[in-house]
């Protein structure tokens, strides 16, 4: 439904792989997520977009606000609502393991923000880094950028990750240079008489 949207990776062995996952414990989410319904439930456009609009604006604030990484999990119709709580327990035990190796002192932490994508073949994310959105360079893994994402296996799944690592500090930079930069915009147009 959304085609501009890129999708930082689809999930595409997720049926399979939660055949073999346990279906045991709480769902992993965020604490502010809201629960998600099934992509088959019927939601009107509107409710969809506001849905996106929430999971991303929550995704963006928790990336900004440490060493975090917000994951915006699209559920397309190949998830069943039981595979959902497991996809964002296994996404998230991914990044964050990898997080927490690559980068042991920052105290990163990984949350999933879920949203239903009805009428979607596939399920993806997109990540929030810093006060911006990491997008898979799909030519660099060998697939066509014109292609359907969900071509990407599970090895390139954790290429994706390490790449995201990578980077998380330049993002955090940026970040930081774009904060500095709007302090300053807003002290250099006070006028003290109103006049800008």
């Amino acid at each position: 439904m959304f085609n501009g949207l890129k999708r930082a990776f689809a999930l595409p062995a997720i049926a399979a792989a939660t055949a073999v996952l346990p279906l045991t414990g709480a769902p992993a989410q965020a604490e502010d997520a809201q629960p998600i319904a099934s992509s088959s439930t019927s939601i009107t456009h509107e409710q969809e977009l506001q849905l996106l609009r929430q999971a991303s604006d929550d995704s963006r604030e928790h990336a900004e606000a440490g060493f975090n990484i917000g994951l915006v999990l699209h559920v397309g119709d190949d998830l069943t609502p039981a595979q959902i709580p497991i996809v964002v327990d296994f996404y998230k035990k991914l990044y964050q393991s990898a997080l927490d190796q690559k980068y042991p002192d920052r105290g990163g932490v990984v949350e999933i923000f879920p949203r239903p994508n009805p009428g979607t073949r596939s399920s993806g994310f997109h990540a929030n880094i810093g006060d911006g959105i990491f997008q898979v360079p799909l030519a660099k893994y060998g697939l066509d950028p014109d292609s359907d994402p969900s071509l990407m296996d599970a090895l390139t799944a954790q290429e994706v990750v390490d790449d995201l690592l990578n980077t998380l500090p330049l993002a955090k930079a940026t970040q930081a240079q774009n904060e500095a930069n709007a302090r300053t915009a807003s002290l250099t147009s006070f006028s003290p008489t109103g006049l800008n």
